[in-house]
C-alpha cells in the first residue's frame, strides 16, 4: 500500500454525453415511412441500439483511432506507471516477437497491445437506463487531455456511423439502379404483337 501511494498519481475525470438517434430498418429509412404507431418491440430495439453504439465506443478501431490522434502513448497515464509495468512482464515472460524498431503503432503488436490496455483501463462506456443517452467517463492526470479523449471518442462515433449509413445507402441505391438497368433493358428487348397482324397458318380465328 505504501509503495501505491508513492506513484500514484492524482487522475481527473472527464464525463460527456452522446444520444443515439432512432433508425428505421432499413438503410433507406422506408420502414420508417410505411410503418404506423410504435409497436412493443421498439424499448428491445433502443436497447440494441444503445449497447451496439457503446461497443463501437469501446472498440479497438476508436480507441487507436484515439490513442494516435491524441498522441496518448507518451503521456503520463501510459508512460510512467502502466507502460514500464507491462514492458517489465513482458520480459519475464514474453507474449510474442518484439515490435520493429521505430514502427508505427499500427504495425507494432506489442506496443499497440499495451497501449489498447492502459486506454481501456481508463475509459468507462454505460448506456443510461431509460434515456437514448451513452455517458463516456475517461481518466487521466491531465483534465484537458481528459476531456480531449471524450470529445474525440463522441466525434469518432458520429463520423463512424455516418460513414456506416452512407455506405449501405449507396448500396441500396446501387442496387436499385441495377435493377432499373435490367427493366430498361427487358422493356427494349420486348416486342408487343400488333392489333392487325394475321394470325399464324394452322391458328383459328
Amino acid at each position: 500500500m505504501a509503495l501505491y501511494c508513492v506513484v500514484s498519481t492524482r487522475r481527473y475525470q472527464a464525463t460527456g454525453t452522446v444520444q443515439v438517434q432512432k433508425e428505421g430498418a432499413d438503410a433507406m429509412g422506408l420502414s420508417s415511412l410505411m410503418s404506423g404507431a410504435e409497436g412493443p418491440s421498439d424499448a428491445l430495439g433502443a436497447n440494441i441500439d444503445l449497447q451496439t453504439q457503446a461497443n463501437i465506443l469501446q472498440s479497438d478501431t476508436l480507441a487507436l483511432r484515439t490513442i494516435e490522434d491524441l498522441h496518448l502513448e507518451g503521456t503520463r497515464t501510459s508512460s510512467r506507471v502502466g507502460i514500464p509495468l507491462v514492458r517489465l512482464l513482458s520480459l519475464v515472460s514474453p507474449s510474442g516477437p518484439a515490435d520493429p524498431p521505430n514502427s508505427s503503432l499500427e504495425n507494432a503488436p506489442q506496443r499497440r497491445r499495451r497501449a489498447l490496455k492502459v486506454f481501456s483501463k481508463n475509459l468507462t462506456v454505460n448506456p443510461v437506463g431509460g434515456t437514448r443517452l451513452i455517458r463516456i467517463d475517461y481518466r487521466n492526470p491531465d483534465p484537458k487531455l481528459a476531456a480531449a479523449v471524450v470529445n474525440e471518442l463522441a466525434q469518432s462515433l458520429v463520423d463512424y456511423t455516418f460513414q456506416t449509413r452512407y455506405n449501405a445507402t449507396n448500396q441500396a441505391s446501387q442496387w436499385l439502379g441495377s435493377q432499373l438497368s435490367q427493366l430498361r433493358k427487358t422493356a427494349r428487348t420486348y416486342k408487343p404483337r400488333s392489333p392487325n397482324s394475321k394470325p399464324s397458318r394452322g391458328s383459328t380465328a
